[in-house]
């Protein structure tokens, strides 16, 4: 805590520490409040200001406030009124702070990770295919329970979508949305995404950034425009209850959609850490119960008329197919 009764004193203390608060007046003897305002915003861009004023000075108040303070305060003081109006500009400068430490962290992360994958992308152009399955195989040996899910959801996506008589040019991009939907997870911590407990409230929206950051790293690589598309809107609900956009019914994809019915068929049967794997005919009772509010009710209908054996034979060529790779990954 420091004391400044002239400019000179105020300006040095800002210049050789780092402040959280400034509190000071809007009427100065050398500066007006609001050039001294200037100066803090320059000196210390982060610290929070508070202007004091009197009644005849409220036109400099709200001047103040349009130019950065965080609040400004009446004098004399009333009750406690001050105090408690100090509290929440610390709350809220502490809300604030915590947002850019979580903002910096996956930003770095986010630019570290991309580049790594645009390299292993270019140095390997002609075989794009393999590498990107492979690093998807990675990510998902990432999060210990979901080995293989990316793969098995994208040949879940392929039988349903041509169940669905989705379009055939547009069958390999949904092929590459499907495998790549989660990709934005490399850029969440591993104290998140391995987090054996529940998540806290902060945890679960950085969690949810993994669609935007999904896209980001997407619609940077050549050729992944509509993957980045299906990556950012895979969370969305018929009912409008999704993320990030809460986009309803037919506002989102076909392909989004005919994706959601597959993946939530994979999550049933494999299992996660908070559920059981179940059978393939809970899964369908499953699909059925959120046909209308979380999946679109003619794409179950579709699914729910595919013959039961095709998914098991599904699942069994995923796991035959890559089965060298993985021993080639875990030597």
């Amino acid at each position: 805590m420091a004391v400044a009764y002239d400019l000179a004193s105020a300006l040095a203390h800002l210049n050789h520490a780092d402040f959280n608060l400034v509190i000071c007046e809007i009427r100065l003897p050398e500066l007006s409040g609001i050039k001294l305002l200037e100066r803090i915003s320059s000196a210390a861009p982060l610290a929070s200001v508070v202007m004091i004023f009197t009644s005849r000075d409220w036109a400099v108040a709200l001047e103040a406030m349009r130019m950065g303070a965080c609040d400004c305060l009446e004098k004399p003081g009333r009750d406690d009124s001050w105090s408690v109006r100090l509290a929440e500009v610390c709350a809220t400068r502490r809300r604030d702070a915590d947002e850019r430490v979580i903002q910096q962290m996956l930003q770095l992360t986010l630019k570290d990770r991309t580049e790594q994958l645009q390299r292993a992308l270019a140095e390997v152009e002609n075989s794009r295919r393999d590498t990107v399955e492979t690093l998807v195989m990675a990510l998902d040996k990432r999060e210990n329970a979901t080995h293989l899910h990316s793969l098995r959801v994208r040949a879940f996506t392929m039988v349903l979508a041509e169940h669905c008589d989705y379009s055939s040019e547009d069958m390999k991009d949904l092929s590459d949305g499907a495998l790549l939907h989660d990709i934005g997870k490399i850029a969440i911590p591993d104290s998140i995404i391995l987090k054996p407990g529940p998540l806290t409230v902060e945890e679960t929206l950085v969690i949810k950034q993994h669609p935007a950051l999904g896209y980001q790293i997407l619609s940077r690589l050549p050729h992944l425009e509509a993957a980045a598309d299906l990556a950012l809107k895979h969370h969305e609900r018929m009912d409008g209850k999704g993320y990030p956009f809460g986009l309803r019914g037919q506002e989102i994809p076909l392909g989004v959609r005919i994706f959601a019915v597959a993946d939530a068929l994979d999550v049933i049967l494999s299992g996660r850490s908070y559920c059981k794997p179940r059978s393939i005919n809970a899964a369908r009772a499953e699909l059925l119960r959120c046909a209308g509010p979380q999946f679109d009710a003619d794409i179950v209908d579709v699914f729910l008329g595919i013959p039961i054996d095709t998914w098991s034979a599904v699942q069994d060529e995923v796991v035959a197919r890559f089965s060298s790779n993985e021993l080639q990954l875990t030597a």
